[in-house]
């Protein structure tokens, strides 16, 4: 946590504990605080800060719970259970990302539903408007717990009759190659930190109004065509999913 000072408002409606600890958990979302990266003692931030060394051990217990810190003797240090850097931003499945760090992927079908674009989705997503799409919104579970809910439209004059397919255990995109020939060649994503909704944090088992990742996609294929809209929102036991295409898990472990 070098260069980085954690202020309290002790004013705050927040709990000293919740203030620690939400900070120290935006700081590893926004990548400031890295995995392996040391924290300081309770000891040493209860003198910085001028607040309890049980607060401390309190706010550093919640971020253990939440598997992003590990305390071996007396030293905290972050660590969670993140792909390599190297899988950032590409196209992978999720599901081969999750397997190849031991883990037991399960994929739930919240909604599904096909429908025209109105003028606020198509403002929203970018697709024009009364353009025939299917809305698929999917929750991802790993080991039987809730990691990040995928929202996504598509557009069913290139992906014909995808609303009458079963997409529960498919990875879109390798399903799209095979049965569409469609490529995804370019994503522009925009990824924030948001306050979850009640709806979000029921589903992801988090509490309420709890910082999480939330990321805007646009992608386009081959042939430069605008072919998704999504929105995920992920919580806070795993950093951003990103996904790679099964090869190239398989290059990197080799």
């Amino acid at each position: 946590m070098k260069n980085i000072k954690l202020a309290i408002d002790k004013r705050s409606t927040v709990s000293i504990v919740d203030q620690i600890k939400d900070y120290i958990y935006v700081g590893i979302m926004k990548l400031k605080i890295q995995n392996g990266d040391s924290l300081p003692s309770a000891e040493e931030l209860s003198e910085e800060l001028h607040v309890p060394t049980t607060a401390i051990r309190s706010a550093y217990k919640k971020l253990i719970d939440m598997a992003l810190v590990i305390k071996i003797n007396n030293h905290y240090e972050v660590t969670y259970n993140a792909n390599p850097n190297v899988f950032h931003n590409k196209l992978i499945h999720v599901n081969d990302t999750l397997k190849s760090s031991g883990e037991t992927p399960e994929v739930v079908l919240l909604k599904k539903i096909a429908l025209k674009a109105t003028d606020e989705i198509a403002l929203l997503t970018g697709f024009r408007v009364n353009q025939d799409l299917v809305y698929f919104s999917r929750l991802y579970k790993s080991n039987n717990q809730p990691l990040f809910i995928a929202s996504m439209y598509f557009p069913l004059d290139i992906f014909t009759d995808l609303d009458q397919v079963d997409m529960t255990n498919k990875m879109f995109y390798s399903f799209f190659r095979k049965e569409y020939e469609i490529i995804m060649s370019k994503s522009k994503r925009n990824l924030n930190i948001v306050s979850s909704s009640d709806e979000i944090s029921s589903l992801l088992n988090i509490s309420k109004d709890m910082p999480i990742f939330y990321e805007i996609t646009h992608a386009y294929d081959q042939y430069d065509r605008l072919i998704e809209y999504g929105e995920l929102w992920c919580a806070p036991r795993h950093r951003i999913p990103s996904t790679l295409e099964e090869d190239d898990i398989i290059k990197y472990f080799k």
